[in-house]
């Protein structure tokens, strides 16, 4: 009888063939791991066999022992010791205190957990407990010059977890036993993601004991010779680097990244230049309570940093939990006596506060907060600020980040020196190294798919212009006409120039076949309001098709206003298309106008045509995207929105918006949402509902793959019941697809570049640096623009019919969907839909009224729990005559 047959390993049968063959290199390097063969299996982990150990993990838990306190929960509860202090006491307990029982360093995490490439040697627990050593040592490194009288001690107290074999391994790296993101059951390949955590942490330990700033897998030098000063901040360049499975093996992938360092002690200092304002100015500000806008990107920005108090001799380190506005002059409970912080630090410390109506920061317990004025405390440093900088300087960020390939790819190879990969203790005693050369792998271009014009005009993209396109060459697919529109002018712009734009932009609209009547009525509001427009749109002969309406400059408030009058708040809708005063107005900017301008209308710039779009037609295809924002201040929720196509062609989209816990990554209103997905395609089609459905999902990190698939994927097809019945073979077929950016894969061409030196448009990369167990590949749909070009990662977590819709069919729909966005004469990184529903979350500070998006100071709760319902109340839906169109674009 004939053995059977092993299965075939995943990434051969997810693997497409069409386009051309290509050659090209990925930043990425493979890793050997010579500690043990991959393909042992010993069937029984035995700590005693010291063949069978690769790694070995330990529990580092430390707290901090005080004299005074006797109670180990109590002091536990006052310390809690970050991350950078971690590291420094591990390293000091290892290498300085201790080193003959660790005989060198092990790699520590920053959190609980340190791995060592060998046995330690710990004392013999009770039985049935693990094994446990507690070591003691000080707070801070001794100084002989300035004895401590009783220095704060330190309780690290080490026990050893379990052994972490590379045979972990070995099912993934072969392809054999798919993640299953379906099922509930336990990951069969959970240890192998233990032994990958540990390669990463200790891949990380040697350009991290030299002084580095760490942040995650990004690693930066605190020399900070070849900075470059941006506002407040030092932009340095750092690295980043993760270890990971990739078809019978391992890389590293390495990349170089951007990042800021606060170059400011002074908070004062800091907080002043990162409004762009003078200390005079941010002074006089406080006086008026800094409200409004400043005093919200003042929370924004200072919210978590790091800071130490100045007042004595020995400072105290905190995180800035939130700002207090009058800081000197808020008044507590002191014994019997009410005092006011000022009063206090002058008592105390004999520390007089200049200026108590500067706003101060709140640090400490949330419950038994502590109020820091500024005069008192000082930044941390080195330390890298993590948020988005100020507007004004992100431009010259990017700027300066965005180099071109081979200036990237040098960078990238010098990174792969500069990571001490090759003279690092730690990787050599595990076994492990690191080849010198970039990983060079075989692409596939795809061939483009054509775009359909009105008058069955068709675009055939030429080699060397493949992903771009002239929109003033055609008329557009289906035009739509305007009979009345005006111009409202709000930020006092000459009136020439204003009727200068409204001629340039009806010549535009009639060249691209939009039928429009007449020139616009223009108008001039000084002091705009809701009431104001309203006003001004009664006074017209009937309801305007559109109101362009010209905007002052970084004016966000009017912006607001505009929206949400047109999208919510008059009876009928109104559609609106705003511009920026001071623009060139010429036939480039108005052509790019009147893509969303026919677009909002209900019209259609182009149609994507090929083979397989074309299938998307014949087969009943729905396309949707999904998206999930988080906001900055967890005291807001999150925005989760849903776009989906409803005419055969997936160019038309409706969306859904709703608002959910903060931090919230899965969408809690999923099967309503669908619902009226399906309804929108039912009422557009004579009571028919697609057959296929495209799901895109945005903005998902990899440790929520399942977490998504069971519950996301549960609520669409609880829609499907509802739709379809109760029978599943009569529901349509379900692809889920998770699109991501938040990657560091570059690819670089050997051979045939584009203009900038970037790939070609097309390129997908479905082998060699792709998971070993899913169904993913990389697909770099742009041409090249500014720097290096980043693919998109694709990863099919559900596929009920992979058979019909296979690797070739999805890579090609997937590419198709790309440069159907209407907004652009471009192909894009990301497929429509994804964009769009990007564009939906980013609309939704409009939706909520006045109350809450013109009041800085709103909060959930007083007691800190955060009230979904109080946001929902003031959360207005888009109006019902709006709600069809594609207002968002």
């Amino acid at each position: 009888m004939a053995a059977p047959q092993a299965p075939q390993p995943s990434w051969t049968r997810w693997r497409g063939t069409v386009g051309q063959l290509v050659r090209i290199q990925a930043n990425a390097f493979r890793v050997d791991w010579n500690g043990q063969h991959f393909w042992e299996y010993d069937g029984e982990r035995r700590s005693s066999e010291r063949n069978g150990i690769s790694l070995i993990l330990f529990f580092a838990s430390a707290y901090i022992m005080n004299k005074a306190v006797s109670s180990r929960a109590q002091t536990e509860r006052d310390q809690e010791i970050g991350k950078s202090k971690a590291r420094e006491l591990m390293q000091r307990l290892q290498v300085e205190v201790y080193p003959h029982i660790f005989g060198g360093q092990g790699s520590y995490d920053g959190n609980k957990i340190l791995w060592s490439t060998r046995e330690l040697q710990l004392p013999e627990g009770p039985s049935g407990e693990a094994r446990t050593i507690s070591f003691t040592l000080p707070w801070t490194r001794p100084n002989p010059q300035a004895p401590l009288q009783s220095p704060t001690m330190v309780t690290i107290r080490i026990t050893f977890a379990k052994l972490v074999e590379k045979r972990y391994l070995r099912n993934v790296v072969l392809g054999m036993g798919s993640s299953n993101l379906m099922t509930g059951e336990p990951f069969e390949q959970e240890e192998a993601a233990t032994a990958l955590n540990a390669l990463n942490v200790i891949f990380q330990h040697a350009p991290s004991i030299g002084g580095a700033v760490r942040n995650g897998r990004r690693i930066f030098a605190s020399n900070v010779g070849n900075a470059r000063r941006m506002g407040p901040f030092l932009l340095v360049q750092g690295y980043f680097q993760s270890v990971r499975p990739i078809p019978q093996g391992l890389m590293v992938n390495i990349d170089v990244v951007g990042g800021l360092l606060i170059d400011k002690e002074d908070l004062s200092d800091f907080a002043a230049e990162y409004l762009g304002i003078s200390r005079a100015q941010l002074r006089e500000g406080s006086r008026g309570s800094l409200s409004g806008q400043n005093y919200q990107k003042l929370r924004y920005a200072l919210k978590g940093l790091r800071i130490e108090t100045t007042m004595s001799s020995r400072p105290r380190r905190y995180r800035i939990n939130d700002l207090v506005k009058h800081a000197g002059r808020v008044e507590f409970d002191k014994g019997s006596e009410k005092i006011t912080v000022a009063e206090h630090y002058l008592q105390t410390y004999n520390v007089q506060i200049r200026n108590p109506d500067l706003f101060g920061v709140q640090v400490g317990r949330r419950d038994h907060p502590i109020i820091l004025p500024l005069e008192c405390c000082r930044i941390v440093k080195p330390q890298l600020y993590n948020k988005q900088p100020p507007p004004r300087i992100q431009g010259d960020i990017v700027r300066f980040s965005a180099k071109p390939p081979r200036e990237r790819k040098a960078d990238i190879e010098h990174a792969r020196v500069a990571l001490a990969y090759d003279t690092s203790v730690t990787l050599a005693a595990g076994g492990l190294s690191v080849e010198k050369d970039l990983a060079r792998i075989e692409g596939r271009l795809l061939e483009p798919p054509q775009l359909q014009f009105g008058g069955q005009e068709r675009m055939v993209f030429r080699s060397h212009e493949v992903g771009t396109w002239n929109v003033t060459r055609y008329r557009f697919a289906d035009p739509k006409p305007i009979k009345l529109w005006a111009i409202i002018d709000l930020a006092s712009t000459n009136q020439p120039v204003v009727y200068a734009l409204g001629q340039e932009l009806l010549k535009v609209m009639r060249a691209r076949g939009m039928a429009v009547t007449g020139d616009p009525t223009l108008g001039q509001l000084t002091s705009p309001d809701v009431k104001t427009i309203k006003e001004f749109l009664f006074r017209l002969p009937g309801k305007p098709d559109l109101v362009v309406f010209i905007l002052p400059q970084n004016s966000p408030d009017i912006y607001r206003l505009v929206k949400r009058l047109g999208d919510i708040e008059i009876q009928d809708g109104l559609v609106t298309q705003c511009v920026t005063a001071g623009k060139q107005y010429n036939n480039q900017y108005c052509n790019n106008l009147t893509l969303k301008i026919n677009v909002k209308l209900g019209g259609v710039n182009s149609y994507v045509t090929s083979s397989v779009m074309d299938h998307l037609k014949a087969e009943g295809v729905m396309a949707l995207g999904a998206d999930v924002s988080h906001p900055t201040d967890l005291s807001q929720p999150s925005v989760a929105a849903l776009v989906s196509s409803w005419d055969d062609r997936c160019t038309k989209y409706v969306a859904s918006i709703r608002i959910q816990r903060p931090r919230q990554e899965v969408i809690e209103d999923m099967q309503e949402m669908v619902e009226r997905a399906l309804r929108c395609y039912w009422d557009a089609h004579e009571k028919t509902l697609p057959r296929v459905l495209l799901f895109y999902r945005d903005g998902v990190s990899e440790g929520e793959y399942r977490t998504l698939a069971i519950t996301e994927v549960a609520a669409i097809k609880a829609a499907f019941m509802k739709a379809y019945g109760s029978d599943p073979t009569k529901w349509p077929q379900l692809v889920f697809i998770i699109v991501g950016k938040r990657h560091h894969i570059r690819f670089f061409p050997e051979g045939d570049a584009d203009k900038t030196g970037n790939c070609r448009s097309g390129l997908v990369v479905d082998q060699a640096i792709t998971h070993p167990t899913e169904f993913d590949w990389y697909l770099q749909s742009q041409p090249g623009l500014k720097g290096t070009s980043r693919p998109s990662h694709y990863v099919a977590i559900i596929n009920s019919n992979s058979r019909v819709l296979g690797a070739d069919i999805l890579q090609q729909l997937s590419y198709g969907l790309c440069f159907a966005y209407a907004r652009a004469s471009r192909a894009v990184s990301i497929p429509a839909p994804v964009y769009y529903a990007d564009l939906v979350c980013r609309r939704a500070k409009f939706h909520y009224d006045d109350q809450v998006a013109l009041n800085a100071d709103y909060s959930s709760d007083t007691s800190g729990d955060f009230n979904l319902a109080f946001w929902q109340q003031h959360f207005t839906a888009i109006n019902s005559k709006m709600a069809n169109k594609m207002y968002f674009v």
